[in-house]
């Protein structure tokens, strides 16, 4: 989160950068001494964006509000985190004379989707049930995180070269901090019986039957009569991929399989497959098969 200060308190000694590496991924970098409040506010680009924060400093005790309500938190030394508010305004306490060091991405919510395997939809879902303002995913910054977010606060390189140094790194950067979450996952053990293989196999016959319009995470798991930690845990030992990622690979082999038909324009081919982002569409499209899919399409011929 960025804001200005209040009135109502000196300000803190902190000098905010703020980088637009890309349209969909921003960066902040806050560094200076604490001392006040910080106020935000939200804006439509907030409402619809993921944090990934990085704290190096002191730490950050925030409290954030929506209808009537408020939810407290606080970001630790040593401390990396992944965050959904939205809608949300509230404050956020730099501690008084501790050093402030924080370095954060505000990301597309497509970009966390392909990224962490996880619908935003199924995140929602988590905050109704909790009744929660936000979702927060905490992890330890490790000493592979720790050597990235220095070299992006020194950043040796210059001009146009310095977007794709930072978007390379912050791509780095979450590589870790999936892998970080996933392991924390992964201690979680399961065991599953033959009943329960049969049922993971009845939840991948049901994405295969819904790919433009998929259940979410509630609904596939009473359609099977599980529940969701089985589901989501289950499908990856089964399958060796979450459900979440298996839908994105057939959603895009179904396009790849339209687009080669060349009976269907791309912005077509992206809304029968499930994508109502074009953009998002031809990003996924890209990092999967190596060309866009306009590319794609105009070679069919010789594929």
């Amino acid at each position: 989160m960025k804001g200005a200060t209040t009135q109502s308190q000196p300000p803190a000694n902190i000098q905010t950068q703020t980088i637009e590496i890309q349209n969909e991924i921003r960066m902040t970098v806050q560094r200076g001494i604490g001392g006040a409040q910080v106020k935000y506010e939200p804006t439509e680009q907030t409402s619809h964006m993921i944090e990934i924060g990085f704290n190096l400093g002191g730490p950050i005790q925030s409290v954030l509000y929506s209808d009537n309500r408020a939810q407290a938190q606080v970001s630790n030394h040593g401390q990396a985190h992944i965050a959904f508010y939205p809608g949300c305004s509230g404050l956020a306490q730099y501690c008084k004379g501790q050093p402030v060091c924080y370095l954060s991405f505000i990301i597309s919510i497509s970009l966390f989707e392909y990224y962490f395997d996880t619908l935003i939809m199924y995140v929602k879902e988590q905050m109704q049930e909790r009744k929660s303002l936000c979702h927060t995913i905490f992890s330890p910054i490790t000493a592979d995180m720790k050597f990235v977010l220095q070299q992006m606060m020194l950043c040796p390189v210059q001009n146009k070269a310095k977007g794709l140094f930072y978007e390379g790194k912050a791509l780095e950067l979450v590589s870790y901090l999936r892998q970080t979450t996933n392991k924390e996952r992964s201690c979680l053990k399961l065991t599953l019986t033959d009943e329960d293989r049969e049922k993971m196999w009845e939840a991948k016959s049901i994405l295969d039957d819904s790919i433009e319009s998929p259940p979410s995470v509630q609904q596939l798991s009473q359609l099977i009569g599980v529940n969701e930690f089985k589901l989501k845990n289950g499908f990856r030992l089964v399958h060796g991929i979450t459900p979440y990622r298996y839908l994105a690979d057939q959603r895009l082999e179904k396009a790849r399989n339209l687009l080669c038909e060349q009976k269907m324009n791309v912005s077509e081919v992206a809304f029968e497959v499930g994508y109502s982002s074009l953009s998002h569409f031809s990003k996924i499209f890209r990092s999967k098969y190596g060309v866009s899919p306009h590319e794609y399409m105009s070679n069919a011929g010789n594929i």
